[in-house]
């Protein structure tokens, strides 16, 4: 009855899990999943179980010290991934020959992944569980989940795990619940190097170089810059209408209108409304809603929309329109990724960064993105609480984070192929140009050579991650420029109450809405005292400063 109940619970959890997409075909789900549970039920306490003698913590285990061992893993497949079976994966057939325990493995893929979750948490769950929950589900079906808090057995069973999360910052209260107990191990890298920076502002400077202009240092200098923009056939095809100063998409999640606010002091530590409704100085989160800041800068961009110098399709217009606006090359400045991931490279290479100034005197421009925040996922690995292999499960996965190479063979594939290591020691991802099979796209490549991509792999620290290329008008080297704008104070990662995700949950139902509205409103029809006070009354109405407080206790560690 526990299990049913857990069934029900699940389907609503897993729309909010942000871990790796899976395929495969339907026939070949129904097998896989026969075969799983048939696997299950062959489970004993014979030989193929944990050694029969115990172990101190400390003690080195044997590689082979579980030879024979069978597990059950259910992984996530991603849609790229054109592998067949997950046995001829590089990283399986290492680790199989180095460990001797044999995975039946159970990819599970996008389209069946709730459906299929649901029935092995309610019915018989795989000694394993990679890439399928999250803390949201974990928390719901806590006991479902093995406690691997247990005095010695992170340490003995999986050192090369537990030793890389003594050194990476925040890693084990990330993992560790607030009754202390640890559920799941963690994946993808340990800092996000490129993800550092959130939406970063980028200008056309051959439209400068066009007018004669310099770069813009303050806000009036660009006013002044965007209004030539506006008034000149800056594309050069005839229309002198087409052009859109300013340009963004809230459907986009770099795009988004917050990313200018930066210029006036208001970033958030990721992309999205919420987060840039709040920020953390001094120890103290702090909203930003209320204040002087918020107030100018949405003055300025409703000063911009009655000169034509914003796009306002931006509100409702979705992806694929916006990225045809920046390919048609009609855009002026506009907030993203790079310039490359939305043009060509002809194009992209007439953007540069829209150099940082301060918009209001005294205001310092703050970057959005988090200075060196951990980045690792830390619901990615689930061992079941009933499985008799835990030990072996540990070893296993300890295997696969027993080196840097190994880490790099489960996220990315063969060494040589998708990644190498250069003559300096330093490790790169490769980029392909012609060089693969006919029929193959270099997402493919990797995902169906790696055994965990898409960031699914074992932790790597940041002296593993792979070399940068700091190239001008590649992502990193833009990083580097707004690095010292980024915030150095940010909410933490860790492990949350299910009671009190539930609680934020209910408040930022209305409050997002409400912000929502209210920006666009803003923007559209300008601000007056009498509608600003109108709003600071609502903001009270709507929870803003509960929801602060709830934050403020979420950094205090209070729940």
């Amino acid at each position: 009855m526990r299990k049913k109940m857990v069934a029900l619970m699940l389907g609503l959890a897993m729309v909010t899990s942000s871990l790796a997409a899976c395929a495969n075909t339907q026939e070949q789900k129904e097998t896989e999943v026969a075969s799983a549970v048939e696997e299950t039920e062959k489970k004993t306490t014979d030989s193929t179980s944990q050694p029969e003698e115990e172990v101190k913590s400390g003690e080195e285990i044997a590689v082979d010290a579980f030879a024979g061992t069978q597990l059950t893993i259910a992984i996530g497949k991603n849609d790229a991934d054109m592998c067949e079976d997950f046995s001829e994966k590089p990283a399986v057939k290492m680790a199989e020959e180095a460990t001797g325990i044999k995975v039946n493995w159970i990819p599970i893929d996008s389209a069946t992944k709730t459906e299929k979750v649901s029935t092995m948490l309610a019915s018989d769950m795989p000694d394993m569980m990679i890439g399928l929950v999250d803390s949201n589900i974990i928390a719901k079906n806590m006991d479902l989940f093995y406690d691997l808090s247990e005095d010695g057995l992170l340490e003995t069973y999986a050192p090369n795990v537990y030793a890389d999360y003594q050194v990476i910052n925040g890693a084990m209260e990330a993992i560790t619940w607030a009754d202390g107990s640890i559920r799941s191990l963690m994946s993808n890298a340990a800092i996000d190097y490129n993800g550092q920076a959130r939406g970063i502002m980028y200008i056309n400077q051959s439209w400068l170089d066009q007018l004669g202009l310099d770069m813009p240092a303050s806000a009036e200098e660009l006013y002044e810059v965007l209004c030539a923009f506006r008034d000149n056939d800056m594309n050069g095809n005839g229309d002198t209408t087409d052009e859109i100063p300013y340009g963004f998409c809230q459907n986009h999640y770099a795009s988004m209108i917050y990313e200018f606010g930066s210029y006036f002091g208001i970033a958030g530590q990721s992309n999205g409304l919420l987060n840039f409704a709040k920020m953390v100085k001094d120890g103290k989160v702090v909203p930003t809603f209320d204040t002087d800041e918020m107030r100018t800068y949405l003055e300025y961009l409703h000063r911009m929309e009655e000169d034509g110098l914003i796009d306002v399709e931006g509100f409702s217009q979705t992806n694929e329109q916006w990225n045809a606006k920046l390919a048609d090359g009609r855009v002026g400045i506009f907030s993203g990724w790079a310039p490359s991931t939305y043009m060509g490279s002809e194009l992209a290479e007439q953007y540069t960064l829209l150099t940082p100034f301060n918009a209001i005197e005294g205001v310092d421009f703050v970057q959005s993105g988090s200075y060196e925040s951990l980045a690792s996922w830390p619901d990615t690995v689930v061992i079941s609480a009933d499985t008799e292999n835990v030990k072996a499960a540990l070893h296993y996965y300890n295997y696969l984070a027993s080196s840097t190479e190994m880490k790099y063979t489960c996220s990315y594939g063969n060494q040589g192929e998708t990644w190498d290591i250069d003559e300096n020691g330093e490790i790169y991802t490769m980029a392909y140009e012609g060089e693969l099979p006919s029929g193959w796209t270099s997402t493919n490549y990797s995902y169906t050579y790696a055994l965990l991509g898409g960031g699914l792999g074992p932790v790597l620290r940041s002296d593993e991650s792979a070399r940068k290329d700091f190239s001008v008008g590649k992502r990193p080297y833009y990083v580097q420029q707004v690095l010292d704008y980024v915030s150095r104070e940010y909410t933490p990662v860790r492990m949350t109450d299910p009671d009190k995700l539930s609680e934020r949950a209910f408040m930022e139902t209305e409050l997002e809405t409400y912000l929502d509205q209210f920006v666009a409103t803003s923007v559209m029809d300008g601000i007056t005292d009498a509608s600003w006070e109108a709003h600071l009354e609502q903001l009270k109405a709507v929870q803003y400063y509960d929801w602060i407080e709830w934050w403020q206790g979420f950094c205090d560690a209070e729940f």
